[in-house]
């Protein structure tokens, strides 16, 4: 590939808000120099190019962090490739205009139609503040991946990839039916704080598992029999 070749494709465009899980230096057939980025949502996983001496690129990006990109897609002799123009850290607003889990990388999840579902179901909360509050938790940087790909236990149930987002979002929607089946007449907002105590139940496994599923020293402090 010869990055002098690439020609943009008027009107396709690409921006947004994302997480960098990858990124591999290269060299083009002309010996430029270039970052292959590999960049995901909750959505989508998207490789894009940065011609290193074209664009300013924030030093010491590292995994799993949140980066705001612009970029053109371009066409060259083989096939479209995206060439971003804009390659930053994100501003507090850029995050608070985010809807609720964007970010949560879909390609690192082994359990996409829970994410889904957590997804869908938590936009649905009507107050604003809780959105706000499990973005705040579920979106860390060192918490997400962990979140979305470690078991629930190792010996016991939901002892799978995956298995403590799969029983979070199964234990917050067992207590949405326990309150409508002996609180039918909660008020609305009380049901959601229920459905967020029982999504966070379990959110302390994320310092006692590793984004492998494996046990971490914290663990031998608070073990699952425990």
């Amino acid at each position: 590939m010869k990055l002098n070749d690439l020609r943009p494709i008027m009107q396709e465009t690409f921006e947004g808000a994302y997480r960098l899980t990858g990124r591999v230096a290269c060299f083009d057939d002309e010996g430029l120099p270039y970052l292959k980025l590999r960049l995901s949502s909750c959505s989508s996983d998207t490789v894009v190019l940065a011609v290193i001496d074209s664009i300013s690129i924030p030093e010491r990006l590292g995994h799993m962090e949140m980066v705001v990109v612009k970029g053109q897609v371009c066409i060259g002799t083989e096939e479209s490739t995206i060439l971003l123009t804009v390659l930053r850290r994100p501003l507090q607003m850029d995050v608070a205009r985010l809807p609720a889990l964007q970010t949560l990388p879909r390609v690192v999840c082994p359990q996409p139609d829970s994410l889904d579902q957590l997804i869908e179901t938590v936009r649905a909360l009507e107050t604003e503040h809780l959105q706000i509050f499990i973005k705040r938790v579920l979106e860390r940087r060192d918490r997400m991946e962990i979140f979305l790909k470690a078991p629930a236990s190792q010996k016991y149930h939901h002892n799978y990839s995956g298995g403590l987002l799969v029983h979070s979002l199964e234990v917050a929607r067992g207590v949405l039916n326990m309150i409508r089946i002996n609180e039918p007449q909660m008020p609305r907002a009380l049901q959601e704080i229920g459905f967020v105590a029982g999504l966070l139940h379990d959110i302390g496994k994320t310092y006692t598992f590793d984004a492998r599923g494996q046990s971490t020293a914290a663990a031998r402090l608070c073990t699952h029999d425990v």
